[in-house]
C-alpha cells in the first residue's frame, strides 16, 4: 500500500475525507493484472472504483460516529478524558470487526467477494479500520489538546503523545491530581 497524507489545514478530517481515505487503502488491497484482456480482468477493473465509491459511502457514518462519540466524550469529561486509552475496538461505538462485517457484505456483490471473504484479508482490512479509527480519535484529542494549551493535562499528553505516540500516551501521561 502507498502511503497516503490527508491534509487539513490544523483541524479534524471530516467524515466524508476519512471514508475516501479508507476505501482507498481497502482497495489498494485489489491488484489487477492492468496489462490482461481477460474478461475476468476487464470485469475487475470496471469494478474496483465502484466498490471503492461503495465502500467510502458505507464508512462515511462509521466514521462520523467516531468522531461524534470522541467529541461527546471530550465534552462530558474534558481534560482527563486525554489520557484515557485510545481503543476503537472497545464497543462504545461501532467496532472496526462490525465494520468489516459491513464491507465483505458489499464486497461479495463483486467480483472481489471470494477475496473478502478471506480471514487474513478481513483481518488486514480490520486493521485498516482500527488505525484510521484511532488517528480519527487521535487528532479530536490532539486538537482539545490544542485548545487547552495551559491545562496541565493537555500539557502531559503532548509530551505522552510526543514520546511514546497516541496509543500508549494514558501509560505515560496522568491527569493531575486534585488539590
Amino acid at each position: 500500500m502507498t502511503p497516503k497524507i490527508m491534509i487539513t489545514n490544523n483541524g479534524v478530517h471530516p467524515s466524508d475525507r476519512w471514508a475516501a481515505m479508507t476505501a482507498s487503502e481497502i482497495c489498494d488491497l485489489i491488484q489487477i493484472n492492468e496489462t490482461s484482456a481477460s474478461p475476468e480482468a476487464i470485469a475487475a477493473r470496471k469494478a474496483k472504483p465502484r466498490l471503492e465509491l461503495d465502500l467510502a459511502d458505507l464508512l462515511e457514518t462509521f466514521h462520523a460516529n467516531v468522531q461524534k462519540h470522541e467529541r461527546e466524550l471530550l465534552a462530558a469529561h474534558g481534560d482527563a478524558h486525554l489520557v484515557t486509552p485510545l481503543d476503537p475496538s472497545a464497543g462504545e461505538v461501532d467496532t472496526p470487526q462490525e465494520v468489516v462485517a459491513e464491507i465483505v457484505k458489499i464486497a461479495a456483490k463483486t467480483p472481489f467477494g471470494a477475496h473478502f471473504a478471506l480471514p487474513q484479508v478481513q483481518e488486514v482490512v480490520r486493521g485498516i479500520v482500527d488505525h484510521h479509527f484511532a488517528l480519527s480519535i487521535d487528532i479530536e484529542r490532539s486538537t482539545w489538546a490544542d485548545k487547552n494549551p495551559d491545562s496541565e493535562t493537555a500539557k502531559a499528553y503532548r509530551l505522552a503523545r510526543n514520546d511514546h505516540g497516541p496509543r500508549l500516551v494514558h501509560l505515560h501521561a496522568a491527569a493531575p491530581k486534585a488539590a
